[in-house]
């Protein structure tokens, strides 16, 4: 036989299924069909090929196969011929036939016990993938060879090999198979979980830290659940494996009950160092989420509520604080679950010992929702959070107290002026800071007060704030070279790192740049007054500089300000904003691949255009024509976004439809679109 993986008639594939199993060349006589087998190539027999019982582990694992499987040069002959291909021809194809696949999977699972060079023929024959897909849906003897293949090669494999095995979705079926009632299968999958679990700890540690993320992926397939019940196997063999396994990945999970149980304790000695070392248990990033489960599960929640209320014990005070500051910034579920038990009025009263941990947990409630929100409010959480904003607080506690701020005044619907109105007299110091941080936060929280209604942006205009947020456009901050290592803009974790290399300064300045034009863009969404503050700031000239220049995060929010300036302001301001030069940029804008960005900048341009018609001729039309605008704006007529369309359809038709005569659609595929500014 010069090539296995040659057409075979399907009649043949019973031999030939010998012949790889036996190590057999071409020239070798075929082996004797079975009796009954009336003539017909017969499937392989069982015999020589049962379980070996012997008393280890290894016994249980090893086959009695023939002599000729287990030789090298007949494993050698097997992969020389390409019977690999023929192997993976009997893995897809559909047999009435089980042992045909069964053996298939035996005769590979052969292969693999050996050296990685045989392993690697098999990966790059493609079988793995049908191996896995096999232990997810053919019959179970199938579906138990197909694990010990697998198990064989998380067993000789190289580290490429077995992170391959784990691309390809090997660890859900081997979990699935723990609940096998065969002994030997499960110990065979718990030794596959296991040399994985070992990979993903040396990629753990080549990180220097973080998680075993195949451990995260066991658990994720519910085999950590299958694993802890095996501890109580009747067999020894799995009991053991599985309390090793346990022990060597999952060891929190096992000393968890007994600190809960020590939280309890009657004996206040206890309290204190169980605390901490849960606290300690909940901060480790392996298996972080289950962690917290089962502390949540075990009812410690309550109980750390109520370390919060020993004013004689501050230290517990402080670790319990942390305790649940961890649990509640996580899901929205687990933060309900500590407001609902009753912990926000009690760190509300914490805020007047400067705990951060405190004001996390704050921020964290009234993030989740508006009632939520409403509740830290109606506690007294502003009154007691600007006792912070003063000079003898520190950076870090100004960074954790800005942001919490932010989230206060923020959400639909928003919260009334009368709850958030004293924010803006600390807000008039906190946005003159050279620290990042708490500048980002401070533009957030402006930006959420100067939204919904005209007198919440009255009140923002008369804080005075508008000469700053000037400055921030112009030059950033002057920020301290030791503040530059974190920059917080997105959510409630203690500094997300915007990279700080000889660019950070850069880095920094965008976020700042970024908040200052998404606060105006809220100001300039407000009447013709507040917009004539941002025009009496010296602001326009500021966005309009910006717009062709800086990156596009920060263009997108100027370009949003100078569009609804033009929304609710006046002819006279429009004029002006087209006297600084604002066409241009925002017929720029308008081949951005942001569908909002590029809606907002037709709506600048249409409320432009509409100012200039009343003479002869439409003089911003033709500034436009000049600008390119009017070639974007034709573009835009078969823009994947229907609303782009409509709305360009009808500028095109209102402003050139005379000029441009035959370039327009009728005008019954024209709709009216209504300017939306925010």
């Amino acid at each position: 036989m010069t090539d296995l993986a040659a057409a075979v008639p399907a009649e043949r594939d019973g031999d030939v299924l010998l012949q790889c199993r036996e190590g057999r060349g071409g020239d070798a006589p075929p082996r004797r069909a079975g009796r009954g087998s009336q003539g017909r190539s017969a499937v392989p027999s069982r015999e020589g090929w049962g379980t070996h019982r012997q008393g280890g582990v290894e016994g249980r694992w090893s086959r009695e196969a023939p002599a000729a499987a287990n030789d090298a040069a007949c494993r050698r002959s097997v992969i020389d011929h390409h019977a690999l291909k023929f192997l993976l021809n009997l893995l897809t194809t559909h047999y009435k036939e089980t042992i045909i696949k069964k053996e298939a999977c035996r005769i590979i699972s052969i292969i693999t016990a050996h050296n990685r060079e045989q392993i690697q023929a098999v990966v790059n024959a493609n079988i793995i993938t049908p191996l896995v897909h096999l232990m997810h849906t053919a019959e179970s003897e199938i579906k138990h060879e197909a694990a010990r293949a697998i198990s064989n090669v998380t067993s000789g494999g190289t580290r490429d090999q077995i992170k391959y095995l784990v691309a390809h979705g090997c660890i859900k079926p081997l979990c699935d198979l723990l609940i096998c009632l065969d002994s030997d299968v499960v110990l065979v999958c718990l030794n596959g979980i296991e040399n994985i679990l070992k990979v993903g700890e040396a990629e753990k540690n080549h990180r220097a830290g973080g998680i075993n993320a195949y451990a995260q992926m066991v658990d994720d397939a519910k085999g950590l659940d299958k694993i802890e019940n095996l501890w109580s196997h009747k067999n020894n063999w799995i009991c053991e494996m599985a309390g090793k396994m346990l022990e060597s990945y999952w060891l929190e999970l096992k000393l968890l009950p007994q600190m809960v149980q020590s939280v309890f304790s009657d004996d206040p000695n206890m309290h204190l160092d169980a605390t901490v070392q849960l606290r300690k248990l909940l901060s480790i990033e392996r298996n972080h989420h289950r962690i917290i489960m089962e502390v949540v599960s075990r009812g410690a929640v309550p109980r750390f509520i109520e370390f919060l209320t020993r004013d004689d014990n501050h230290q517990l005070q402080a670790e319990a604080s942390r305790a649940l500051r961890i649990i509640a910034s996580g899901t929205s579920e687990r933060t309900k679950l500590v407001a609902q038990s009753g912990a926000v009025p009690i760190f509300v009263k914490l805020l007047n010992s400067q705990s951060e941990a405190a004001l996390w947990v704050l921020a964290s409630v009234a993030f989740v929702s508006p009632e939520y929100r409403d509740l830290v409010l109606d506690h007294g959480g502003l009154s007691a959070l600007l006792l912070q904003l003063n000079k003898h607080t520190t950076v870090s506690m100004l960074r954790v107290a800005t942001w919490t701020l932010s989230t206060f005044c923020n959400g639909r619907p928003q919260p009334t002026l009368d709850q958030v109105k004293l924010a803006l007299s600390a807000l008039q110091h906190v946005i003159h800071s050279d620290d990042v941080v708490v500048l980002v936060n401070a533009c957030r929280t402006l930006a959420c007060l100067s939204s919904e209604n005209n007198d919440r942006m009255q009140a923002v205009v008369k804080s005075g704030v508008l000469p700053r947020l000037v400055e921030l456009l112009i030059h950033g901050a002057r920020i301290h070279d030791t503040l530059l290592s974190k920059a917080a803009l997105h959510g409630p974790s203690e500094g997300r790192d915007l990279t700080c290399n000889r660019k950070g300064r850069l880095c920094h300045e965008k976020s700042i740049k970024i908040g200052a034009c998404f606060a105006i863009s809220k100001i300039a969404a407000g009447n013709n007054e507040q917009i004539q503050a941002v025009i009496n700031a010296n602001i326009i000239p500021r966005l309009v500089h910006l717009l062709p220049i800086a990156e596009f995060d920060i263009r997108k929010f100027a370009a949003r300000a100078i569009s609804n300036a033009t929304s609710g302001g006046t002819h006279d301001q429009i004029k002006y904003l087209v006297a600084q030069g604002c066409i241009k940029p925002l017929c720029d804008m308008l081949v951005c691949p942001n569908p909002s960005t590029v809606t907002f900048c037709l709506e600048g341009l249409e409320n432009i255009l509409r100012v200039g018609e009343g003479g002869d001729h439409n003089a911003y039309a033709q500034i436009i024509d000049g600008s390119e605008g009017w070639d974007k704006i034709e573009k835009l007529r078969s823009h994947d976004n229907t609303d782009i369309c409509v709305k360009a359809v009808k500028i095109l038709q209102s402003y050139w439809l005379e000029e441009k005569d035959g370039a327009m659609p009728s005008g019954d595929s024209a709709q009216d679109g209504n300017s939306s500014t925010v």
